[in-house]
């Protein structure tokens, strides 16, 4: 049970952390249209997402079994979970104060006080019985969606080849960059350490898992540097060499550090791999 709720955390946390990622980037779309300004808001962006993957992977290295915190929570799982909880509910709630783009279209300008005062009517009617209006709008949300089906399939249908090609190549990327980051730091613990995960806490075995995974936190580490490294020149280099070399050429960094990881057991070799997969 302990685990089928662990495993449940967890997707739910990434769920969590991947449906706030497109809304803001959507937001950032909407604050900044122009070219030079969207790609510099994103590029601030993705400097951040390093910024905060450092902060992630730096948290686990300490020992937080001394402190007053886990001492109250019971372990340092629960302390770090905590802490998790606490950064990241601060950082949406944070979000929600961020001012979004105001409407300028004389249309939207020249709604009166009357239609105001009318639509307030009809809300506080709505609210009387708001079950039945929340049941009916489900079923009318419903009859949208299966509406929007063939709308869809006509539209991919017709979108372009580079489109679908670009959607591969994004797709494919991110499952190897996500299942690189989740079975990383077990591969250097059993595989370059030669420990056991499951061994007795303070047995041989063991320790060696537990300094085989802080050296693989400290390569996601370094891999966050790198990101934050290449977001901050990334307006240089996409002026430089273009935005299709310069995609290219990241998404390209992934398969080569993952082959040198797979065909070496130097441990400062595959570290210096995994800072590579930064650069994507």
């Amino acid at each position: 049970m302990e685990v089928a709720f662990l495993v449940f955390g967890i997707v739910l946390l990434d769920s969590c952390g991947q449906v706030c990622f497109t809304p803001l980037e959507a937001l950032l779309s909407d604050l900044f249209p122009e070219g030079e300004a969207c790609r510099k808001a994103f590029s601030v962006y993705a400097l951040t997402v390093g910024v905060g993957a450092c902060i992630g992977y730096l948290i686990p290295s300490v020992d937080w079994s001394g402190s007053w915190l886990a001492q109250q929570l019971g372990g340092q799982e629960q302390c770090l979970f905590t802490l998790l909880l606490i950064i990241f509910s601060g950082c949406v709630f944070a979000t929600f104060f961020v001012s979004e783009e105001i409407w300028t279209n004389s249309v939207h300008q020249d709604i009166s006080l009357e239609q105001t005062a009318r639509w307030g009517t009809s809300l506080q009617l709505c609210q009387l019985w708001t079950l039945p209006y929340n049941l009916w709008r489900m079923v009318l949300a419903f009859r949208s969606a299966c509406a929007l089906v063939p709308r869809l399939r006509r539209f991919c249908c017709g979108v372009p080849i580079a489109l679908w090609r670009l959607f591969v190549a994004q797709l494919c990327s991110w499952m190897g960059l996500m299942t690189f980051i989740l079975f990383y730091t077990d591969f250097v613990g059993e595989g370059l350490y030669h420990g056991v995960p499951v061994a007795e806490p303070g047995t041989e075995a063991r320790l060696r898992y537990d300094e085989g995974v802080r050296m693989g936190s400290l390569g996601l580490f370094l891999q966050s540097v790198i990101s934050i490294a290449f977001s901050a020149s990334m307006d240089h280099l996409v002026r430089t060499f273009g935005t299709r070399f310069v995609y290219i050429a990241g998404v390209s960094c992934l398969p080569v550090a993952a082959t040198i990881m797979c065909f070496s057991s130097n441990v400062v070799m595959v570290t210096a791999s995994a800072a590579i997969t930064g650069i994507p």
